[in-house]
């Protein structure tokens, strides 16, 4: 669904909101719909553009049918702690364009963040940090781990903040933080399975889920294997 043509960013993100809805009722795939749905779009813009250019010029020239839209979607998906703000409320379909909307809710949400700045975390951080990990990890399970980690330990989790708040998601960085010098001293990584598994374990124990990281590694994946390839790394 999300990479059928003949799609405006708008129709795009609803459209495979709505196919969600009907498989299950979540709002599990939200935020890579919404971040993967403007990669999608950027590859059908001019071919003068570079591809940040391009992902800037969907944000910035998205119509208000476009706003519309997405309102819609975020209605459907109904996520916790998203969709409303002091200023507006995606239910009464504010008229303000896409990226002052992003803007306004960048500050809480981490997708928000990257329509408001244009996938600049992702450019400048996520996809070097996945490259560095493909590059010297051979195992791919692995390097997309680690990837997933040292994500988290820069950006505290914006979903973890909502639920939970802002120390909680801090803490949850600290214990990705120190994963890394774990994994960091095991160059053989003959224990690298058995320390992510238990990070893994206590996460669902206490019921912590770093979902918004996972989002924003799911583009990053999304971006590096069109243009270098995940199997070719």
């Amino acid at each position: 669904m999300i990479t059928l043509p003949n799609l405006s960013l708008g129709q795009r993100i609803y459209k495979c909101v709505e196919s969600t809805k009907e498989a299950v009722d979540t709002n599990t795939n939200l935020g890579i719909i919404l971040l993967c749905s403007v990669f999608i779009q950027s590859l059908l813009a001019d071919e003068k553009y570079t591809l940040s250019e391009a992902i800037k010029a969907i944000i910035m020239d998205a119509s208000q049918q476009d706003v519309t839209d997405v309102c819609n979607a975020i209605s459907l998906a109904d996520p916790g702690g998203l969709g409303s703000h002091e200023s507006y409320d995606v239910r009464s379909r504010p008229d303000i364009s896409l990226h002052e909307i992003m803007s306004l809710s960048s500050d809480y949400d981490q997708i928000s963040n990257q329509y408001s700045k244009y996938f600049t975390d992702i450019f400048n951080f996520i996809i070097p940090t996945l490259h560095n990990s493909m590059s010297k990890i051979k195992d791919t399970k692995y390097a997309i781990s680690y990837s997933f980690l040292k994500t988290l330990e820069k950006y505290p989790d914006s979903h973890i903040t909502r639920k939970y708040g802002h120390k909680i998601a801090k803490k949850t960085s600290k214990e990705a933080s120190d994963l890394i010098k774990i994994l960091d001293g095991d160059t053989r990584h003959e224990s690298w399975g058995k320390n992510l598994m238990s990070l893994d374990k206590h996460f669902k124990m206490t019921r912590v889920n770093p979902g918004t990281t996972a989002d924003l590694l799911v583009v990053s994946m999304m971006i590096y294997d069109y243009f270098i390839g995940i199997d070719n790394a």
